[in-house]
């Protein structure tokens, strides 16, 4: 949904002569949404698998490719801000679940509680807005009750 098969592909075609492609028509949201929409059922592992294995359904084969990432506390260093990618290969001929994950320290992942009035340049320009996305949601009661993507 992404298009991160373009820089996945590569690498797949050149070490082991395997063609990357999307599955097609497939909504990985109903296993859950960054944004908290639809809850995450498991652990990031557990989801990536779920979609590869969605994936290998939808395009009836037998290996399947997925990633899952998110924004947050760094997990080792949780007062430090992080990005986590986690990238599965599953192949049901042999039985085989292979998982790599990356956790980059080097992110625009911040947040911040704004009151009406209040200048938000300097926060825009810190998480590189408007080239990339925000997440609006109000700071008390249901956080998805009026919940906004920028």
């Amino acid at each position: 949904m992404h298009g991160k098969e373009k820089a996945i592909a590569p690498a797949f075609a050149d070490r082991l002569g395997l063609l990357v492609r999307p599955a097609g028509a497939l909504d990985t949201d109903a296993l859950g949404t960054f944004t908290g929409e639809i809850p995450r059922q498991g652990t990031m592992l557990e989801v990536a698998v779920r979609k590869a294995q969605l994936g290998m359904e939808t395009s009836r084969l037998p290996l399947g490719l997925a990633s899952k990432g998110t924004f947050g506390p760094h997990p080792a260093v949780p007062f430090f801000p992080a990005g986590m990618e986690l990238l599965v290969f599953v192949d049901d001929e042999r039985g085989l679940i292979v998982h790599e994950s990356l956790v980059a320290e080097a992110t625009n992942f911040a947040h911040l509680v704004a009151v009406p009035g209040a200048t938000l340049d300097a926060f825009l320009d810190q998480i590189g807005f408007p080239a990339h996305g925000l997440i609006v949601r109000p700071n008390a009661g249901d956080p998805l009750a009026a919940l906004t993507k920028a």
